[in-house]
């Protein structure tokens, strides 16, 4: 079960006005009242307009004053759209005279006072409540002008109706602009029934919407407190929960045990808020959308071989298939260029088949010639390896974060946790791979976890166990490695503690290569490390990863050597140069330590790219998955051929099937280490 709240709206569907043929036509209002001209001057919104017919030939001015302006002159004169005298439909109101009005019509003043009076009895505190929800939502100039013109054509009908007019005009102002709600502060949500665990030790008391901010002193629900889910909200894309509980605190009065907080902060619950009130997946309505989806293509895979004349039905099966693939990519989030839902899951399960029948070609396809069988499979490998997701670091979650400063957050430092997810997707494997047996401690982990661990750069904190990444999922793993013997001897606060020492030891070894083939291992991966010119790719790197990196970001090193000059001559101070400046500083100077002259001397590009191929190429052909190491980094590859290497950098915004040339590629050092990962 589950209960909704609802800004009140009448249904036009069922709407008991009867619909005028033209809108614009003229209406008399009465006793002496003339009509009103269907040609209404544009006028400012928040000007007085006379209730006669207007003078002829008279030209309102364009508004010219900004909305908060507007609204100031509104508050002068009293005109305020909570304020709107009505009654109730089906009632006659009184009619009431103003002092020095003899009657309405010719002696009707054209300029309203601030406290003039329509002859309609005040809005009643019901109908006050029943509006004000819908008005608040109205956030935006352009809805507050729309609603405004709505507010005035509502005062020109009917006493009878104008609580119906003022608040479907205030629905329709919040939903014209956008249909899906999202630029309204809030949303309503379904809710569940049942009992639920504060699980957060940081569960903040929050102010109730709009505002959602914590409240004054930040005071906390007690962690272990049982819980009543009231109400619930989603504000900016995080789900809020008005919540009713039992305070183990003998201070705190009963009354204030009905609060808000972040369903984050609620053991199991945002998976189930989720679930019960799905985000929408609109990626072609507009410009703003959080996902997109890339268009079909069929570029040439780097080093895929001519397609086999094999005309094997299995084969031409398979290679349907990947097509298919191809011409249907997944929606891909705009921020890190993730793929997403459930889809992602379902692309590497076919992965996983697609892989399975590739090995099997050797017992399914018996009459054809070895070598040629052999060709075979390699072109269906290679081009199956650049189809296998892609994972940002940028969006991990701070699980493994070494500290508070620049660099030490869990998104900076988690290259060797993302890239072996990559992996491992590339060779079908999913969380579903791991041993299920050792999911609950996982999942306790978790819960203990302190909240902002669970915090992520961009987007709103993870929100449940079920719903972590594959990065986010190894991280807890990684902690799990480090968690002491007889844990079930433990009690709650011991448990807490232990979690938080083996946090900070898997946070210290994150970036060990042991920690990144022990993930791997996790989930039935295998591995072999090798690699090429390991002493000169060190030294290559390290002088020219940073001017590389920011050639490949579209900029312009070579513009930074005036700065370099500068402070090399002495004619500016290192120490006086912005922070921005000193990195600038920094590229040129290492650059220079072993510029491209020296770079080429010490290790030739020519020499550079027949050794990898040669090592490479065979792996890639049994299907392996390439882990590369390179400076200060991890990246997978996806494919290479004797003009360039394609990879999936998890550190650059973007970086998904990079194509470097190989003189990049040794200037950053690739394949100074790497790993053939199989399943």
């Amino acid at each position: 079960m589950s209960s909704r709240r609802q800004i009140p709206k009448k249904n036009s569907n069922h709407s008991s006005l009867t619909p005028a043929v033209n809108p614009l036509k003229n209406r008399g209002f009465g006793n002496g009242i003339q009509a009103r001209s269907a040609a209404l001057p544009r006028t400012n919104l928040l000007q007085t307009r006379p209730f006669g017919s207007p003078i002829q030939g008279s030209k309102q001015p364009k508004p010219t004053q900004s909305v908060s302006a507007q609204l100031k002159r509104t508050s002068q004169w009293g005109y305020n759209g909570l304020a709107i005298p009505v009654h109730a439909p089906g009632s006659s109101p009184s009619v009431q005279k103003q002092e020095g009005v003899s009657e309405l019509g010719n002696g009707f003043q054209s300029s309203v006072t601030p406290h003039a009076n329509f002859g309609l009895n005040p809005l009643n505190h019901a109908n006050v409540h029943r509006l004000k929800p819908a008005v608040q939502q109205i956030s935006s100039p352009k809805q507050i002008n729309r609603f405004l013109d709505d507010i005035w054509n509502t005062i020109s009908d009917t006493a009878a109706n104008v609580w119906d007019k003022v608040t479907d005009a205030a629905s329709k102002s919040l939903n014209s602009s956008n249909p899906n709600n999202k630029t309204s502060d809030s949303l309503q949500l379904n809710v569940p029934v049942g009992e639920f665990t504060v699980t957060d030790p940081q569960a903040i008391i929050r102010q109730p919407p709009p505002s959602l901010t914590p409240e004054k002193g930040k005071p906390l629900i007690e962690k272990g407190s049982t819980v009543l889910i009231v109400d619930g909200v989603r504000k900016n894309g995080k789900d809020y929960v008005k919540v009713q509980y039992n305070s183990t605190s003998e201070t705190q009065e009963s009354s204030a045990n009905l609060v808000w907080t972040a369903a984050s902060n609620i053991q199991g619950l945002p998976a189930i808020l989720l679930t019960m009130n799905p985000k929408p997946k609109e990626p072609d309505e507009d410009e703003n959308e959080d996902v997109v989806v890339p268009k079909p293509s069929r570029q040439t895979v780097p080093g895929l071989p001519e397609k086999p004349e094999l005309e094997h039905p299995e084969f031409l099966a398979l290679v349907q298939e990947m097509e298919q693939m191809e011409q249907n990519p997944l929606l891909v989030e705009k921020e890190h260029k993730e793929e997403i839902g459930d889809e992602r899951t379902a692309r590497v399960k076919k992965i996983a088949e697609i892989r399975q029948r590739i090995a099997a070609l050797e017992d399914t396809i018996a009459d054809v010639d070895a070598s040629k069988l052999k060709n075979a499979q390699a072109y269906l490998y290679r081009r199956l390896a650049p189809l296998a997701p892609y994972f940002g670091q940028m969006a991990n979650t701070n699980i493994l974060a070494k500290g508070d400063k620049k660099g030490d957050k869990g998104w900076d430092r988690t290259c060797n946790v993302t890239v072996p997810a990559m992996v491992l997707e590339g060779i079908g494997k999913t969380k579903a791979d791991y041993d299920q047996s050792k999911l609950p401690l996982l999942k306790d982990i978790f819960e203990a976890l302190e909240g902002k661990y669970k915090k992520r750069k961009i987007y709103e904190e993870a929100t449940g166990f079920d719903a972590l990444r594959l990065p986010d999922f190894m991280a807890l793993i990684g902690i799990a490695r480090w968690m002491p013997a007889g844990l079930q001897s433990l009690s709650e606060d011991e448990f807490v503690n232990a979690v938080s020492k083996a946090r900070q030891t898997a946070a210290a070894k994150t970036t060990h290569h042991s920690t990144m083939m022990y993930l791997i291992e996790q989930f039935g991966g295998k591995y072999e490390k090798s690699g090429v010119y390991s002493s000169e790719l060190n030294q290559i790197g390290e002088a020219q990863r940073d001017y590389t990196k920011a050639k490949l970001r579209q900029q312009n090193p070579e513009a930074w050597r005036e700065l370099y000059n500068e402070v090399e001559s002495g004619t500016k101070s290192f120490a006086q140069l912005s922070d921005k400046d000193k990195k600038r500083y920094k590229t040129i100077w290492k650059y220079e330590q072993l510029n491209k002259e020296k770079a080429d001397e010490l290790l030739p590009v020519d020499t550079y790219r027949e050794a990898v191929l040669k090592k490479i190429n065979p792996l890639l052909d049994k299907g392996a998955q390439i882990l590369v190491g390179m400076e200060n980094h991890f990246i997978r590859l996806d494919a290479l051929d004797q003009d360039v290497i394609q990879v999936d950098d998890p550190g650059e915004k973007g970086f998904k099937n990079l194509q470097v040339t190989w003189e990049e590629a040794r200037n950053l050092g690739y394949f100074k280490g790497f790993w053939e990962i199989t399943g």
